[in-house]
């Protein structure tokens, strides 16, 4: 399955996060996009956004994922 061009190219997009703490059960950040015609879209990201490590994915589809914390 090919990636859509829109995707890959994310040079106006970021993803803003709070500093690693010891609360596994908490995280908070927002995707921030610009648009061609310098509209930002925001999107709340929390806990329901993560995966966790070892986790396996049942449907066969298209998954975007960036890592965020990797530890020490």
């Amino acid at each position: 399955m090919a990636v859509p061009e829109d995707l890959v190219q994310m040079e106006h997009a970021e993803i803003r996060y709070e500093q690693p703490t010891n609360l596994i059960y908490e995280f908070n950040g927002v995707y921030l996009d610009n648009d061609d015609e310098g509209n930002q879209h925001r999107e709340a990201l929390s806990l329901e956004n993560t995966l966790w490590a070892d986790c396996i994915l049942a449907s066969q589809c298209l998954i975007l994922g960036i890592v965020v914390y990797t530890g020490r």
